[in-house]
């Protein structure tokens, strides 16, 4: 943890560091140039100038290979904060590192960028972050139908999830994300927005979310088969999914590159009045 701590401090430094760097080339081309325009430069400040060039050059390498550690430690530490989810909740073991995999091959089948991909799987990784709260443990494992008010308490999660990851600066830019990864196309989610006002990612990570719990096994009903899953998942497109996200998922079926790993739970109970998918 305090490797990952120094690395994602590094990482937050390197903007600055940048900077510095193309602040003290241009100085040297400086010293440079005018010694070739005026040939009256001192052969001392002349050196001096070409060093001010050359090194930071050497320095360039090494923070290239650190800001690579860093995005390493990042992912690290997103996988960490992860598992923690899973100590917290073992009946849906993994289903974090799933809802990632799904959420980054629907992220690149939908055209978005390297960097869009990576932020969805992060987001994958960080949804239900918000669980850890111990308020919640009975809730989040009870095999039988949800009352209003556990409903209510369960909805917290997002938000929770959401503080959370506004508190950690590497991770800010994904709290909106975490925050809204419950809403619904038709505005009856969990902070009743429409569509327009919830980011791409957080429908992404909506949808395979969803996947994930219908294709594995919970307290409150056992695993759907995979062609249930689907039809459940057109069934609801244009209500709660995003119809071009569905779509989306499903020519990752047809094409054979997402393939869901059920999850069993031990002693897995028969279905009961399941909750939303999530």
């Amino acid at each position: 943890m305090a490797k990952t701590t120094r690395g994602l401090a590094q990482f937050a430094r390197l903007p600055w560091f940048l900077l510095t760097y193309a602040g003290v080339v241009g100085f040297g081309a400086l010293f440079l140039l005018a010694g070739a325009a005026t040939g009256t430069l001192p052969v001392f400040w002349q050196v001096w100038g070409a060093l001010l060039i050359v090194a930071p050059m050497w320095l360039a390498r090494y923070t290239f290979q650190l800001s690579k550690s860093a995005q390493r430690d990042l992912i690290e530490f997103a996988g960490a904060l992860a598992g923690l989810i899973d100590e917290f909740d073992p009946t849906t073991r993994r289903h974090s590192e799933r809802v990632s995999r799904y959420a980054g091959l629907l992220a690149r089948e939908l055209g978005l960028s390297k960097r869009e991909i990576e932020r969805a799987k992060t987001c994958g990784l960080l949804h239900d972050i918000g669980k850890i709260a111990v308020s919640q443990r009975d809730i989040v494992q009870k095999p039988g139908p949800l009352t209003e008010e556990e409903r209510a308490l369960v909805a917290l999660h997002a938000d929770i999830g959401a503080d959370i990851l506004s508190s950690v600066q590497a991770f800010k830019d994904l709290a909106p994300i975490v925050r809204l990864h419950h809403e619904r196309m038709d505005g009856r989610g969990y902070h009743r927005l429409m569509p327009g006002d919830v980011p791409l990612l957080a429908r992404i990570v909506t949808v395979a979310d969803a996947f994930d719990a219908m294709t594995s096994d919970r307290v409150y009903r056992p695993a759907l088969n995979l062609e249930d899953a689907v039809t459940e998942l057109d069934r609801h497109k244009g209500r709660q999914f995003d119809p071009d996200i569905v779509r989306a998922l499903n020519r990752l079926l047809e094409r054979g590159e997402l393939l869901p790993v059920t999850a069993s739970v031990a002693e897995p109970t028969p279905a009961r009045a399941a909750p939303e998918y999530a």
